[in-house]
């Protein structure tokens, strides 16, 4: 399934989930001009299990136009449906998460 997610920015999210014995994926983009912080709640995930956060985001020097466009950080974290990810992305950025059940 495929659900976008509310948006009180002039950006797009969205949730993606093929089976239940897939991954989730969420990603998230911004408008050109702004850079902005975002939040991104887990509590859609199962309760009581561990989850591997693979994101990927918008490096310390990303922007759309010029080199900047291919900073690009890669990482891995556990989370749980508890836990809140604080992302930056740059103008013209984005991020994507894919959660893989542990």
């Amino acid at each position: 399934f495929t659900r976008r997610l509310r948006s009180v920015t002039p950006s797009s999210r969205s949730l993606r989930r093929r089976s239940a014995a897939s991954p989730f994926l969420r990603t998230s983009r911004t408008i050109r001009s702004a850079a902005r912080t975002t939040a991104v709640k887990l509590d859609f995930l199962d309760a009581g299990r561990t989850y591997v956060a693979q994101i990927y985001r918008d490096g310390p020097g990303a922007h759309y136009v010029g080199p900047g466009r291919f900073d690009l950080v890669i990482e891995e974290r556990r989370v749980t449906a508890g836990d809140v990810l604080t992302l930056a992305m740059a103008p013209g950025g984005g991020f994507a998460i894919r959660l893989v059940a542990k």
